[in-house]
């Protein structure tokens, strides 16, 4: 069976043996591997607020849009927060 080009590949976990090069034993690495095999894979849809002043109130979520957030926007909000903690002087490894 081969996959088509848009299809998801998960990773190979192996979280109870010693970590090897093909082993994912980390949430980072985990991101690591689907930015390399599944960049635009869907990771959450955010609900987000139209505008500003407008409440989240409202019935059915009328007031409310869906933004994507693919594998590869998470992985760069992570590098981004990792940013901010450094120029903030806090420790990240």
């Amino acid at each position: 069976m081969t996959r088509s080009a848009d299809e998801f590949r998960p990773a190979q976990l192996q979280l109870d043996k010693p970590s090897t090069e093909l082993s994912i034993q980390t949430t980072l690495k985990l991101v690591d591997y689907n930015v390399l095999t599944n960049p635009d894979a869907l990771f959450y849809v955010q609900a987000v607020k139209k505008s500003a002043s407008v409440a989240f109130d409202k019935p059915n979520g009328a007031e409310l849009k869906a933004v994507p957030v693919t594998i590869l926007q998470l992985r760069d909000a992570i590098i981004r927060c990792k940013d901010a903690l450094s120029s903030a002087g806090l420790a990240v490894k």
